[in-house]
C-alpha cells in the first residue's frame, strides 16, 4: 500500500519536481562557483595534464555505443584516473583539492538539504488537507529547522557514504580481475549490493522529517520520534524502501541509456520527490493517520488494531 500511494500520489503533486528542480540547479551552480574559485590551483593542473579532455573523450565513447555495460567502463575509467591524481598531486595542491571539494559538498548539502523539508511540508498539507502550499515560503519559514535535520541526517549518513564508496571503490578496482565472469557479475554484485544498503538507509532515517512537520517538534526530539514511529512497521518500511530504490535505480539508468543521459534532468528531480512522498506515506501508515490519496481517505490501521485483527482472527 506504500508503494502504490507513493506513486499514485506523484502525479497530484508533480508541480513539486519543477520547484525541486529549479532549487537545486541554482544551488548546484553556486556551489560550484565558490568551489571552482577555491580550486583554480587544483583546476590549471587538471587542464595541464589533459584531464578534462580525457573525461570528454570517455563520455564520446560511452555516446558512440551506449548501454549499460559501456557507462559501467567509462565512470569505472574516469574513478581511477581521479584515484591515479590524487596518489600524484603535491602536498599544496592535495590540500587545495580537499578544501574546494569539501566546499562543495557542504554547500550544496547544507544549501540543497534545505528542500526537503519544504517538500515534506507541502506533501502534508497536500495529503491531510488537500489544500497547497507556497513551496518557497515554507522553505524560508522552516530554514533553521532545515539547517539543523541537514547536519544531524549528514552525521548519520556517514557510515552510509563510507559504505558507497567502498563498493564503488572495490568494485571498479576488481572488474576486471574475475575473467569474463567478473565482468558481468562484479556490476551486477555492486548494484545489488548499493540498492541493499541505500534501502537499508533510507528505512532508517524515513521517519525524521515527517515527525518535524507533523508533529511541529524540536529536530532532536523528531528524530527519536520518527524512528519510534518507522519501528512499529519497520520491516514493511524497509521491503517498500528495496521496492522504491530498485524502481528509481532502474528508470534513471533506463532514461540515461536511451537518452543520452538528458532525460536525467526530468527523473532526477521525479526521483527526490518520490523518496520525499515514501517517507511522508509511510510516517502517516505506520502511525494510523488518515490521508487523501486523490478524492479517497485512506484510514490505515495502526499497530496495535493489526495485533488484535490477528488475534481476532485466530479465535475464530
Amino acid at each position: 500500500m506504500i508503494f502504490k500511494n507513493t506513486f499514485k500520489l506523484l502525479f497530484s503533486n508533480f508541480s513539486l519536481t519543477y520547484k525541486t528542480f529549479i532549487y537545486k540547479l541554482i544551488i548546484l551552480l553556486l556551489a560550484l562557483g565558490l568551489a571552482g574559485t577555491i580550486a583554480t590551483p587544483f583546476l590549471m593542473h587538471l587542464v595541464e595534464i589533459d584531464f578534462f579532455s580525457y573525461v570528454v573523450n570517455q563520455f564520446a565513447l560511452m555516446v558512440q555505443n551506449i548501454n549499460i555495460g559501456n557507462i559501467f567502463i567509462g565512470f569505472r575509467n574516469i574513478f581511477l584516473e581521479i584515484a591515479t591524481i590524487f596518489q600524484s598531486l603535491n602536498t599544496e595542491l592535495l590540500i587545495n583539492a580537499i578544501i574546494s571539494i569539501c566546499s562543495f559538498f557542504v554547500v550544496y548539502g547544507l544549501l540543497g538539504g534545505v528542500s526537503e523539508l519544504a517538500v515534506i511540508d507541502c506533501l502534508n498539507s497536500s495529503l491531510s488537507s488537500k489544500t497547497k502550499l507556497s513551496f518557497f515560503k515554507s522553505l524560508i519559514s522552516k530554514i533553521f529547522k532545515s539547517f539543523l535535520m541537514t547536519i544531524i541526517k549528514f552525521v548519520l549518513s556517514i557510515p552510509y557514504i563510507i559504505c558507497v564508496y567502498l563498493i564503488f571503490h572495490f568494485g571498479f578496482i576488481s572488474y576486471a580481475q574475475f575473467g569474463s565472469l567478473g565482468l558481468i557479475l562484479v556490476p551486477m554484485l555492486m548494484f545489488i549490493v548499493f540498492i541493499l544498503i541505500t534501502s537499508i538507509h533510507l528505512s532508517l532515517i524515513t521517519g525524521f522529517s515527517p515527525s518535524i512537520i507533523v508533529n511541529d517538534e524540536g529536530v532532536f526530539k523528531s528524530l527519536f520520534i520518527g524512528f519510534k514511529a518507522i519501528k512499529k512497521k519497520y520491516f514493511k518500511v524497509l521491503s517498500t524502501s528495496l521496492m522504491i530504490c530498485l524502481s528509481l535505480a532502474i528508470l534513471n539508468l533506463f532514461v540515461a541509456v536511451f537518452s543520452f543521459f538528458a532525460g536525467l534532468i526530468i527523473t532526477i528531480p521525479i526521483s527526490y520527490v518520490v523518496v520525499c512522498l515514501f517517507k511522508i506515506v509511510s510516517y502517516y501508515e505506520c502511525n494510523g493517520m488518515r490521508y487523501y490519496v486523490g478524492e479517497n481517505i485512506r484510514t490505515p490501521l495502526k499497530k496495535c488494531e493489526q495485533d488484535k485483527i490477528k488475534k481476532l482472527k485466530y479465535i475464530v
